[in-house]
């Protein structure tokens, strides 16, 4: 099957979840306030605290640090208050067992996590099945006025979900199979369901390659006291990349191979001068 080479901007619902004090959606535990798994219809956008690496160029050896970003984590979190304009507070994410949840448990795709990036379903159809090496997703969300971008995904070798379903996930952490591979969606890579052509795709790291990796603005934290700030931003017709403002699109930017590293680069300059660091690398949330 022909492979394609694409800039994709691939849009998911980039609201956050108000703070209310009562109610399912957070609680309070020995003293914290806890964001429980997401079992909303819809995915929701966290303001993320977790332990990574960064770099504030391409070239630069990886810092690391306590990281906030914007980013995925449906599974538990602390949350901290803050009641600025730009967030509502911070999360600290944390691996708690789905056991006694009920409705409809959403997963964390893409997956930011561990020794690397993936992504394994979301919108996966047509194109998007056979992406070749070196394609761009742009994982973000469209707003009235602007684009907001939270990852940089640089497309690296797949494993098809019918190899995934057939060893069991074994190339994969007990993390990564809990908070993504057992819901709504992803069931074929973990189950005798049909079909099987989905893939998961590695995102290139920058340890791989330097000159053009996968990575997600961030900023190093400087206490736990640290204001919210809003995403990347874009006009949509910034860098003459004429983004989609349907919240729910799926567009394909550029369908030349000779384009996407200078796509990158523009949103990475893009990303850099608005004072954002380019975390490379998060930890997997502890379990608690």
């Amino acid at each position: 099957m022909k492979k394609h080479s694409l800039v994709v901007q691939l849009n998911h619902p980039g609201s956050e979840l108000k703070y209310k004090s009562n109610g399912r959606d957070f609680f309070e535990e020995n003293g914290n306030i806890i964001r429980p798994w997401n079992t909303h219809k819809i995915h929701y956008r966290k303001f993320l605290c977790n332990k990574g690496s960064y770099i504030n160029n391409p070239g630069d050896k990886v810092v690391e640090s306590d990281l906030l970003f914007w980013g995925e984590w449906e599974g538990f979190s602390e949350f901290q208050v803050l009641g600025k304009n730009d967030c509502f507070g911070i999360h600290f994410p944390f691996y708690r067992s789905y056991e006694g949840l009920t409705g409809n448990i959403q997963n964390t795709d893409p997956y930011v996590y561990g020794d690397y990036f993936k992504y394994a379903t979301c919108k996966q159809r047509g194109k998007l099945l056979n992406l070749e090496i070196g394609s761009l997703v742009l994982f973000g969300s469209s707003f009235k006025d602007k684009y907001v971008l939270d990852t940089v995904f640089v497309v690296g070798e797949h494993e098809c979900s019918k190899s995934v379903f057939e060893n069991n996930a074994a190339n994969y952490t007990e993390m990564y199979k809990n908070a993504t591979l057992k819901w709504t969606g992803t069931r074929e890579y973990i189950s005798d369901v049909s079909p099987k052509n989905k893939k998961i795709y590695k995102g290139i790291s920058y340890d791989e390659n330097d000159k053009m990796f996968s990575y997600v603005p961030c900023k190093p934290n400087s206490g736990l006291n640290s204001e919210g700030f809003p995403r990347v931003s874009f006009d949509f017709n910034e860098l003459g990349l004429n983004f989609c403002s349907n919240y729910s699109c799926v567009k394909y930017l550029s369908q030349n191979k000779d384009e996407i590293y200078n796509i990158w680069k523009k949103i990475t300059d893009k990303v850099l001068n608005d004072g954002f660091s380019l975390g490379t690398h998060f930890n997997e949330p502890l379990l608690k």
